[in-house]
């Protein structure tokens, strides 16, 4: 029950996020579909930092165990905190890839890219 909850829940904001962006925003529909993918790519991202994460952690764990006498649970590192931190890594590399993009462009690329093409 709980679940069929959230899950109407989130489909309900999503249905008024998706109407209010093409009024009020006036963004274009068509660019949903991109943008999606640009969400998945971001989950993906996400979940190798995770993976990551929580390897380096057991491994620290496990070399603690070794070289020291003290037990170190690896269940210190099950914290939900680890998840979020994991988005904010993911969402820093995304937008530092898609700001890099713009700086490697030759000048003649971006002055093609903003400057308005000759009339004939």
């Amino acid at each position: 029950m709980q679940a069929l909850f959230i899950l109407g829940l989130v489909v309900m904001t999503s249905f008024g996020t998706y109407f209010l962006a093409i009024v009020w925003l006036r963004l274009p529909a068509g660019q949903l579909r991109p943008a999606f993918g640009k969400m998945l790519e971001s989950v993906g991202v996400t979940l190798v930092f995770l993976a990551i994460n929580l390897a380096v952690a057991v491994t620290v764990v496990l070399a603690l165990r070794g070289l020291t006498e003290t037990f170190v649970s690896v269940y210190i590192s099950d914290d939900a905190a680890l998840v979020g931190l994991s988005v904010l890594q993911s969402l820093t590399l995304q937008w530092w890839r898609e700001s890099s993009r713009n700086v490697r462009s030759s000048p003649a690329e971006l002055a093609a890219k903003h400057l308005p093409a000759p009339r004939r």
